[in-house]
């Protein structure tokens, strides 16, 4: 719905308001359900001429004391507006005189006209469009030079001055981080984190000499509250074992990993395919190696016996010079010329018991 206020002057939606009539038989009253006929209100523009409105006004809402005054765009072009109400049968109503001055603006168009306003032309001195126009010359974001990791760099920092703000959160029945949009990954984000400005926290935690146990040191904490609802039994080696032979292999696929290595060479199907291509021997098939692999020492410890006698068969006759066979001291002389010297000769004395 249009604006009306105040009448714009020529004003493309035209212009309404409302009266009210006083009765001539009771002046203490407005007139209920008033009768208006052609001729009974009139209208002139800047000191024209009265004419008849163009739209007679009506009662609205029906049977009520409200009169309804309905003018078109041409019956606002002037800067004064004179209606007059004159009951022409002289009986009913009293008259009435309405003056309307028209603006330029409608009170919205002002208001958007402020916001629409052209800094350019905010150039009076000492005035407020001039002030903004000077201070706000750029966006509110970009008046700090302090970025998270600035905050992080101040070296004291404590919530102790928030009174019982801590515990106040984690007293809540509800806690969530979801409507704090990315300030979690903001702060996980930021290139420089450090937890140095905070005294001897970290020593305090691995301090094994500051004799207290660990279940006054936890007692009320955070840590403690979760330990009491997590829920489930206790962990032991028997468990640590079962949980790690019974784990998921193919959630392990980090290369060079003892679990990818598992994974890629000890499957099932691996297993399986070798054991399926491996001939294991049949006992009688063991059987009959070892009886060949005895057979087979057998034999040869036949012949190294021969050959062993054979030698000491020979030696003895070249011992004794018999056959024409070369005497020891002979040998001794031909490997001596051939491979140097050397203790053949005692080795050639040498007599099996």
């Amino acid at each position: 719905m249009p604006s009306y206020l105040p009448c714009k002057k020529n004003n493309s939606n035209g212009y309404i308001t409302y009266v009210n009539l006083i009765s001539q038989a009771n002046p203490f009253l407005f007139q209920t359900n008033p009768t208006l006929a052609d001729g009974d209100v009139k209208i002139s523009i800047d000191g024209g001429a009265l004419n008849n409105l163009g739209t007679l006004p009506v009662v609205t809402p029906a049977g009520s004391k409200e009169v309804k005054v309905v003018l078109s765009q041409a019956e606002t072009n002037g800067d004064n507006i004179k209606i007059t109400f004159s009951d022409a049968s002289g009986a009913e109503w009293c008259d009435l005189g309405l003056e309307i001055q028209t603006s330029g603006q409608t009170f919205d168009e002002m208001v958007q006209s402020i916001w629409d306003k052209a800094t350019s032309a905010l150039s009076t001195a000492g005035s407020i469009g001039k002030l903004l126009v000077d201070d706000i010359n750029a966006t509110i974001s970009s008046r700090s030079s302090h970025s998270a990791a600035d905050v992080w760099t101040v070296e004291t920092r404590t919530l102790t001055s928030f009174g019982t703000l801590v515990s106040d959160i984690w007293n809540n029945a509800t806690r969530t981080l979801t409507s704090f949009g990315t300030l979690v990954s903001d702060i996980w984000g930021n290139a420089t984190r450090t937890l140095t400005s905070f005294g001897t926290l970290i020593a305090d935690l691995f301090n094994t000499d500051s004799g207290e146990t660990y279940s006054s040191a936890v007692a009320g904490s955070v840590v403690k509250e979760i330990a009491d609802n997590a829920g489930g039994s206790s962990l032991s080696l028997d468990g640590i074992a079962d949980a790690v032979w019974d784990e998921d292999i193919t959630e392990h696929t980090t290369e060079d990993s003892a679990g990818a290595e598992m994974q890629s060479h000890a499957t099932p199907s691996d297993v399986d395919a070798s054991l399926a291509t491996y001939d294991a021997p049949t006992r009688a098939e063991l059987t009959t190696d070892k009886e060949s692999i005895i057979t087979e020492v057998d034999a040869n410890e036949t012949k190294i016996d021969t050959i062993g006698e054979m030698v000491f068969t020979l030696l003895l006759d070249i011992e004794a010079g018999g056959g024409g066979a070369p005497t020891v001291e002979e040998i001794d002389e031909e490997l001596t010329t051939e491979h140097g010297d050397g203790s053949w000769k005692t080795g050639l004395e040498f007599r099996p018991d």
